[in-house]
């Protein structure tokens, strides 16, 4: 004699059999990825009011770090301390960058790449269209020569100036000024003043050549703020930054 359960169980048996199954079943979703739990705190949901939409903060992979910057010290100036510390998250998960919000950045500044792998130090300026490459740093350096700021503050950290270029894997340490339009060339090692139109490179930099009006063309294309202006005009304010400076020196080793 079967017992309740066999009798159960045959009857399930019964009606799967008698069931009708497609001829094409359609596949279970997936589960839904996991997300790493510091990415998740970091690029938790959040509204900019400013750009007047709500986003994931996840989907700014490829923003570039001076827009990043720039409203982080938005934020900072409305009151929302927040909203900018999450920009600052963002960009160091993002990134792999340390880029503090004190960072001084002018009008036109920009980061090659979007920014991956720098470290800046968080009283560094970098005035208007000045361009930093990947992979570099800008440091202070107890005990190195100092500058001063204009309300006369002694400062141990770099400035780099308007229309500078700093090229990957450079590094600039103490309170150095890189000068306009210098050019710093790539993994060189800063540890003393570039002046103006200088070309820096090795370990530590030295002068190894600069820009004049006769053979400014040449450079033209490392300069962002360049390249939709005139050939005229471009030779123009090389000639006038040349008259304002003197000839660059040899940096000492």
């Amino acid at each position: 004699m079967s017992s309740p359960g066999d009798m159960r169980r045959g009857s399930a048996c019964a009606r799967a059999c008698n069931a009708t199954w497609p001829d094409n079943p359609k596949p279970t979703s997936k589960p839904k990825r996991r997300v790493d739990g510091q990415r998740e705190q970091a690029t938790g949901r959040w509204s900019d009011s400013r750009v007047g939409r709500s986003r994931t903060v996840a989907r700014q992979r490829n923003t570039c770090r001076c827009r990043d910057l720039r409203r982080a010290q938005e934020f900072l100036e409305a009151g929302d301390p927040v909203s900018a510390e999450k920009c600052r998250k963002l960009n160091y998960v993002l990134h792999n960058s340390s880029l503090p919000n004190s960072v001084k950045l002018g009008k036109g500044a920009r980061f090659a790449y979007g920014g991956i792998g720098i470290i800046v130090h968080h009283d560094c300026e970098i005035p208007a269209h000045a361009c930093i490459g990947s992979d570099i740093t800008l440091g202070g350096t107890p005990g190195s020569p100092f500058r001063l700021t204009a309300d006369r503050r002694r400062l141990y950290v770099p400035l780099i100036d308007e229309h500078a270029f700093v090229a990957t894997g450079a590094c600039i340490l103490g309170g150095v000024t890189v000068g306009k339009m210098a050019i710093v060339g790539a993994n060189a090692v800063v540890l003393k003043d570039v002046p103006p139109l200088a070309i820096v490179a090795g370990q530590p930099a030295k002068v190894v050549s600069k820009i004049t009006p006769d053979n400014a063309l040449k450079y033209r294309g490392t300069f962002a703020a360049f390249r939709d202006k005139s050939q005229s005009e471009y030779i123009e304010f090389v000639a006038s930054l040349s008259d304002e400076c003197r000839s660059p020196s040899e940096i000492a080793p």
